[in-house]
């Protein structure tokens, strides 16, 4: 088994998702559209009836049929949980963040710094007063929101890892209302993060290609990463036309970093509304969240009474809009 991973991992994994991605941009034939759909779709489990199109030929290329967007109405969002799932898939794992370090699985885990880079996830900067047009007011509205918001004495930092498989709906949108205040990409390596990997490699999301958004929620931190893997070397924000991912000419490890709390419309960060739209990738990958919480406090029988209580198991499929995590 180790032998086989390490022949798996020298295989030019970023090369050939370059190509597939070239590959699924091919434009099909309109009279092999359909089928070729369906096959697709009969194999990974698509929900055909939920897509947006009424006609499968709409979508000239495999690439636009797997970034298809859903029918208004048919992944209604929870308004009453503090989070709710921001993707389609299944839930890897869940927990608390102890000692600077997330559980991969059981036995394996990685480093939060790694993951999200030197400073990992930290709510010290104050939020700045100033004020600009367009899209901020957003960000003003919800940064008050934030403000005015009953923050709980001590914080936990929690994480929840979430697995989309190449029949899910592929486009990720926010989990709670929250302020983006910067990204950071790291470029890296694009294994396999299925759940057999993610058994096997160790620090498996640490290495990967990775988006990091960082910003404040009601709670304080959040950060959400979009986790690159085989085939999937194209991360794409909605609101981040600059950022271009699984570039040959940047080597691995490296990473880059931008702002929105720059002059200009983003001055006051990005804000985002609960079950926005926010990108989204090609081909299976992983969300992973990462968040200050209020602690928990139990009972001496181990009941929950107070504090963030995850509403999902592991292993679990999940639905955009899906409640994640409540607060007692």
């Amino acid at each position: 088994m180790y032998l086989k991973i390490q022949l798996y991992a020298t295989l030019p994994l970023r090369s050939i998702s370059r190509l597939w991605g070239r590959l699924t941009n091919l434009t099909i034939p309109v009279s092999l559209r359909s089928p070729i759909y369906k096959l697709y779709s009969r194999i990974f489990q698509c929900n055909l009836e939920e897509i947006s199109a009424s006609d499968l030929s709409e979508y000239p290329t495999f690439g636009d049929f797997f970034y298809r967007s859903l029918k208004f109405g048919v992944r209604p969002i929870d308004l009453h949980s503090a989070l709710v799932s921001p993707v389609d898939g299944t839930i890897l794992n869940f927990g608390i963040v102890k000692d600077g370090r997330l559980e991969q699985v059981k036995g394996l885990t990685y480093s939060l710094k790694a993951f999200l880079g030197s400073d990992g996830l930290t709510d010290d900067e104050k939020i700045p007063s100033s004020h600009s047009h367009s899209r901020a007011d957003s960000a003003v509205d919800i940064r008050k929101e934030i403000d005015e918001s009953e923050r709980p004495t001590g914080k936990e930092k929690y994480y929840c890892v979430i697995y989309l498989s190449p029949g899910d709906y592929h486009r990720f949108h926010a989990p709670t209302d929250w302020v983006v205040e910067k990204r950071r990409h790291f470029v890296g390596e694009l294994f396999s993060v299925s759940p057999y990997l993610v058994k096997q490699l160790q620090n498996l999301f640490a290495v990967n290609e990775r988006v990091a958004l960082f910003g404040k929620w009601k709670y304080g931190a959040f950060a959400m990463v979009p986790v690159g893997a085989t085939n999937v070397g194209s991360i794409k924000l909605n609101f981040d036309s600059s950022l271009t991912t699984n570039q040959p000419s940047v080597p691995i490890g490296t990473f880059s970093e931008r702002t929105y709390r720059e002059n200009g419309s983003f001055s006051n960060g990005l804000g985002l509304k609960r079950g926005e739209e926010m990108g989204g990738f090609r081909m299976g990958s992983t969300v992973v969240l990462v968040f200050d919480g209020p602690p928990q406090i139990k009972d001496e029988n181990g009941t929950l009474l107070k504090g963030a209580d995850f509403s999902v198991s592991r292993g679990s499929k999940v639905r955009l809009g899906q409640p994640l995590l409540n607060v007692l």
